[in-house]
């Protein structure tokens, strides 16, 4: 036994007796199994196992051959060459029962506890980005990666009544992106508020947008410029000058500690800030920078310690926002997936981030019955 690369240029000419390709649903495409089941060409008895849960792609490889392999079991296609076995739920509200369960899960109760699973179910309702985790590794539910990443509720329970003139003279980190040069750009600012924090926005559209028959939003938009949240650049393009500006102006209302920025789109501006004084600090688009800014963020608007002031700009981007995820379940936004513009939540994400930098984690209190239970604990039977 030995393990090949998952590339299908280093495993052509193999002649393997046994050959098992494992999560088969994360292949970019059918070039491995493809190869080494024409390498078996030679051997009457080789095997092929294609191990693997569901998906989140509902356009793989891997879905194809799960479809195929399903019209064989249901009788409409043959093919006796191919052994079939599939344990999944047929349908995601299954979920809510637990006799359901043992349908995907032939082992439970023996190699993983119901409890996990009741555990791991809640914390997914809570956490609406791993709800399509939990469905896919637990359930064997195949699921469109297309899942908004922010339940509209708990947003709306963040919702506070306060004014900017209220945070004056406090300290905050923002962040800024730049992505786009002729729709919708934002920044953020996050205010540390004990063990919460409040945030302030500032949204902006180049003019010819307000007008524009081909986008989609112009009329949302107009009225959010009545409303007084979108502030309105003249052109077709965002004016960087304006936000520079604006940012000088709001250094001497508030005391901006840090600035996360794309490195990518906003070298210039980047030096204009820094010859002003402020410190910035580089927000790279990666799983690894995204994730656990993301990951926190939902636990954090799940307790209500993110607070906004309602502004529907931001609100609206997030309710568009979709997360993609890697093999490790890693997430960040994925802007092409995404029903609409996210920039505004985006600029949330890396004030967070960059507030994060300095503060980490937001501390929970701990409720009076937890506290209870802990003092009155006495340890585990074994």
């Amino acid at each position: 036994m030995r393990p090949l690369a998952a590339k299908s240029s280093t495993i052509e000419g193999t002649n393997p007796s046994l050959a098992i390709v494992d999560e088969y649903h994360l292949h970019p495409d059918n070039s491995v199994y493809s190869a080494l089941e024409l390498g078996q060409g030679a051997r009457p008895e080789g095997l092929l196992f294609a191990i693997t849960t569901a998906g989140s792609n509902t356009i793989s490889a891997c879905k194809q051959h799960y479809d195929y392999c399903c019209q064989i079991l249901d009788g409409t296609e043959k093919n006796e060459s191919i052994f079939i076995l599939i344990y999944e739920l047929d349908d995601e509200n299954e979920v809510d029962d637990p006799n359901n369960w043992i349908k995907a899960n032939p082992n439970i109760g023996k190699s993983i506890p119901y409890k996990d699973f009741e555990n791991t179910i809640t914390k997914a309702r809570g956490i609406p980005s791993e709800w399509v985790e939990m469905l896919t590794k637990r359930f064997n539910v195949w699921c469109n990666g297309a899942t908004p990443w922010l339940g509209e509720g708990n947003w709306k329970q963040c919702e506070r009544q306060y004014h900017e003139q209220e945070l004056q003279g406090q300290a905050c980190y923002m962040g800024l992106d730049l992505s786009s040069t002729n729709d919708i750009t934002s920044l953020c600012y996050a205010f540390p508020q004990g063990n919460k924090v409040r945030l302030l926005t500032r949204h902006y559209i180049p003019e010819y947008q307000l007008q524009n028959v081909a986008n989609k939003n112009r009329a949302i938009y107009r009225n959010w410029e009545r409303m007084g949240w979108l502030r309105v650049t003249k052109g077709d393009c965002i004016d960087y000058d304006r936000i520079r500006d604006d940012i000088f102006k709001d250094a001497e209302t508030f005391e901006i500690k840090m600035i996360g920025f794309d490195v990518w789109n906003a070298t210039h501006l980047r030096t204009q800030l820094q010859g002003y004084g402020l410190e910035v600090e580089p927000f790279p688009q990666t799983y690894q920078r995204y994730s656990p800014v993301a990951k926190s963020a939902e636990v954090l608007i799940n307790r209500q310690m993110i607070e906004h002031n309602g502004d529907p700009v931001l609100s609206w981007a997030l309710s568009n926002v979709v997360m993609e995820s890697d093999a490790n379940a890693n997430i960040k936004p994925n802007k092409k997936k995404s029903a609409n513009k996210i920039d505004p939540a985006v600029a949330f994400l890396m004030a967070l981030g960059t507030y994060q930098l300095e503060y980490g984690d937001l501390a929970f209190e701990m409720s009076d019955d937890y506290k209870q239970q802990l003092a009155t604990f006495t340890g585990i039977d074994l």
